[in-house]
């Protein structure tokens, strides 16, 4: 046989075989897509050992998501669910000790802070905040944790409890413009920062002004606890937060002293995290005063000099996230970057970045105590959200839980493709 006829033979035995291998596979299907175990949340143990993340399953029946809490080793082995209890268990948080985890549950009605002991796995209510609670971090102690909470504000003597009398209505009354946010109401509440102590249970509320804290709109990660006690807080301080997004950076000091404000851009400034040794605080900012579509840049604020600079002013990316490495020398950036969210390590002292991870929507990034490993939330068109692990080097990607393997082994899932075009005044268009 030539080559041509051998060509000619091979082309016509191509779509034969091409259906028996398609047949394996199924397009997903609207059941198939909501049995996907949706990954979240992870947060990596401070011995490094274990990953604790939530996953969420929705439920057609019940009209509603379930959310259970799952751990995974960083060295090998099966992911394991956490027992959980009617309604959701979710955002884990470890104790510096890494012995509990403290979360968030509704399983008591309203969502409140429960403690699980992992040797015994028993899980005890931690917190009774009528109002509920909407995040919680620990203090660097062990004894207490900071939550955010929406409470009653002011505290007494409001209009509307006094036209209600003994007969509460669920009307709404409001003096300014920022009386609702999204689809909540905001009228006659504030959300504020409350510690509450693990032994005597005793809450306090550290932000005890007329400020959502943190805030509302264009936040991030908006609490963060220091080495010494203090606590970094995000908030809008104008005297009208409905015509300006001007968020800042505040700390709160542990000898009770005023908030002291540390950033300065009229813009928005949000995401603060202390460095490992307590002698940086890094932050993300939009330098354009009520531009909520601006750049988003990575700041470093030096408390010693009391002095902000831009670690990305030259480097055209928008940063979604970042998470210090323990020697405080370096920084994990989650970057946005042409349709992708990828990571990308910056050294502190020369601004080098270097890519670690490429392709799909990487974010959540943590970094193992020994400075060597990331831990952080994959996903793409084709994988759910999914808990992985890579070197600092970018070597050794690998996925840690893979939940939906099995199920996804079945299905035919095409990859998004990427390309451009030249668009208006002859502009790059990236499109998928």
């Amino acid at each position: 046989m030539n080559l041509r006829a051998a060509i000619v033979v091979a082309a016509l035995l191509v779509p034969a075989v091409r259906p028996s291998l398609s047949a394996q596979k199924q397009p997903i299907s609207f059941d198939k897509f909501l049995a996907m175990q949706i990954s979240g949340d992870p947060r990596l143990s401070p011995d490094g050992g274990t990953v604790a993340f939530t996953v969420t399953l929705p439920s057609l029946e019940d009209n509603r998501n379930t959310t259970r809490l799952w751990l995974v080793s960083t060295s090998g082995g099966g992911p394991r669910q956490v027992p959980g209890a009617a309604g959701s268990d979710m955002a884990p948080r470890w104790a510096p000790d890494s012995r509990s985890l403290a979360f968030i549950s509704t399983r008591s009605g309203s969502p409140q802070v429960w403690q699980l002991d992992l040797s015994s796995g028993a899980a005890t209510q931690v917190s009774r905040v009528e109002s509920g609670i909407n995040d919680v971090i620990w203090a660097p102690d062990g004894r207490s944790l900071y939550v955010s909470s929406d409470v009653k504000w002011p505290v007494a003597g409001q209009e509307i409890d006094r036209r209600n009398g003994a007969y509460p209505t669920q009307a709404k009354i409001w003096d300014d413009l920022f009386y609702r946010h999204w689809n909540e109401w905001r009228a006659g509440v504030r959300s504020h920062v409350l510690q509450v102590g693990l032994q005597d249970k005793s809450v306090k509320d550290l932000t005890p002004i007329d400020r959502d804290v943190p805030t509302l709109a264009l936040g991030g990660t908006d609490l963060a606890a220091g080495p010494d006690g203090e606590v970094l807080v995000v908030y809008n301080n104008e005297a009208d937060v409905a015509e300006t997004t001007n968020n800042d950076v505040f700390l709160l000091h542990g000898d009770g002293r005023a908030a002291q404000q540390i950033t300065t851009r009229r813009g928005n400034d949000h995401s603060p995290a202390f460095s490992p040794d307590g002698r940086l605080i890094a932050y993300l900012s939009m330098e354009t005063p009520g531009f909520e579509a601006d750049r988003t840049q990575l700041m470093l604020y030096e408390p010693a000099g009391r002095q902000s600079r831009s670690l990305t002013a030259s480097w055209d990316v928008n940063v979604q996230s970042f998470a210090w490495t323990p020697d405080s020398r370096t920084l994990v950036l989650e970057i946005e970057e042409r349709g992708y969210h990828n990571l990308y390590t910056l050294d502190v002292a020369t601004m080098r970045h270097t890519r670690i991870v490429s392709g799909g929507l990487n974010s959540n990034p943590q970094v193992s105590p020994d400075g060597r490993r990331v831990v952080f939330l994959r996903q793409s068109a084709t994988l759910p959200p999914e808990v992985f692990t890579v070197g600092l080097d970018g070597s050794a990607l690998r996925s840690l839980a893979p939940l939906n393997a099995t199920a996804l082994s079945g299905l035919d899932l095409a990859p998004l493709e990427s390309f451009s075009f030249v668009g208006a005044q002859g502009d790059s268009v990236q499109a998928w």
